[in-house]
């Protein structure tokens, strides 16, 4: 696929808006780093809680990330 980032972006958004509309807090996942790198900006600024170089010797880097649904009020 030429598109895979657009297509991969479409796709974390549309499960952002459905937790949200689900009213959910938050999302955690375990992602591909380089999904993460080319995502959304708030996927890009998501709170990364756990770094994994070499998942199941995949040779992949992956992150484990949480992104908050409900913003923050100061």
């Amino acid at each position: 696929m030429q598109n895979s980032t657009e297509l991969e972006n479409c796709a974390l958004d549309a499960i952002r808006s459905r937790a949200a509309a689900a009213e959910f807090e938050s999302i955690s996942t375990l992602i591909e780093e380089r999904v993460r790198d080319a995502g959304p900006a708030w996927l890009r600024d998501a709170t990364v809680l756990q770094q994994i170089d070499n998942y199941l010797r995949s040779g992949l880097a992956f992150v484990y990330l949480q992104v908050n649904l409900v913003p923050v009020t100061a």
